[in-house]
């Protein structure tokens, strides 16, 4: 590297000189920071009303869907001790082989 610098380029220089801003004034800050602060308030306002929305919505459908799962767990488990016995049969077992031969067959662990 030389100790030459390369002259330098005076409209560029007064593009620069030309482009310098002053700072904003204080009260365009403070107006900011209002703003700023009163969107924030405004932002969490919102967010509280729309838990509350939330909190009602659930504690007014909370009740039928405990009744339906409930309704839903009686039906179930009616079913499955209809198929516990239907397994416990000769014909389930023959159904339950057959199954696990396809099960057997669908994963190729016949084919190696």
């Amino acid at each position: 590297m030389s100790d030459i610098q390369p002259p330098l380029d005076q409209d560029l220089v007064r593009l620069f000189d030309d482009a310098q801003s002053t700072l904003p004034s204080e009260a365009f800050v403070e107006r900011f920071e209002r703003r700023m602060a009163r969107s924030m308030r405004i932002r969490l306002a919102l967010q509280a009303v729309g838990l509350a929305l939330l909190a009602a919505v659930v504690w007014i459908t909370a009740p039928y869907a405990i009744r339906g799962s409930l309704a839903l767990s009686s039906s179930a488990t009616e079913g499955l001790s209809d198929l516990g016995l239907a397994m416990g049969s000769p014909v389930g077992w023959v159904c339950s082989m057959l199954a696990g031969a396809w099960v057997l067959r669908r994963y190729h662990v016949f084919d190696r």
